[in-house]
């Protein structure tokens, strides 16, 4: 079971029967889930789906509105023909979305299986100083042992995020990460 009861968001990659069961039912309802990359909200936040396994919602927190855009990546940014359009794509919603929010209050949440190493997926995408990567999300679950090339990454540095792990299992490569925004 996840260690936290009643995280915002619940971010896993690669999840297969039967440890879906372990996530809430209502955060399966709340956004439904691609064949591998999973992203789930909180009912009472507003979820709508965009291409390359995207998702965001903009969720009402004690200080306002903010703007959390949260997305699952599975690539080899050296390898994959598609990594340039995803995030073509993405830095034009967050340009957008900045525009729309005054350029304040947005949150950009990745996170999955990058298959490469953080300086590389930093170099490519976003400036060095505005990213930060945290704990890997990989977990060999016959040996224990944690990747170093998948990782989750949050940015601008602005904003409380914290970070919860729960146990890797032999259903998934990759532990869940959850989120309170």
């Amino acid at each position: 079971m996840l260690e936290k009861e009643n995280p915002d968001i619940i971010l896993v990659q690669e999840l297969t029967y039967p440890m879906t069961s372990c996530i809430p039912d209502c955060y399966k309802k709340a956004t439904g889930c691609s064949i591998s990359h999973h992203v789930y909200c909180r009912k009472e936040y507003q979820v709508k789906d965009h291409e390359w396994h995207m998702r965001w919602c903009r969720a009402k927190i004690c200080t306002g509105d903010r703007l959390v855009n949260v997305f699952s990546v599975h690539t080899h940014w050296d390898k994959d023909i598609y990594t340039d359009t995803c995030f073509e794509i993405t830095q034009k919603l967050i340009t957008y979305w900045s525009g729309l929010f005054g350029g304040k209050n947005i949150t950009n949440i990745a996170g999955g299986d990058w298959n490469n190493e953080p300086s590389a997926i930093e170099n490519h995408v976003f400036p060095m100083d505005i990213i930060r990567t945290h704990a890997p999300t990989f977990c060999n679950w016959k040996t224990g042992k944690a990747a170093e090339l998948d990782y989750f990454a949050v940015w601008p540095k602005a904003g409380k995020i914290s970070v919860v792990e729960c146990p890797g299992s032999r259903y998934s490569d990759h532990k869940a990460v959850m989120l309170d925004i």
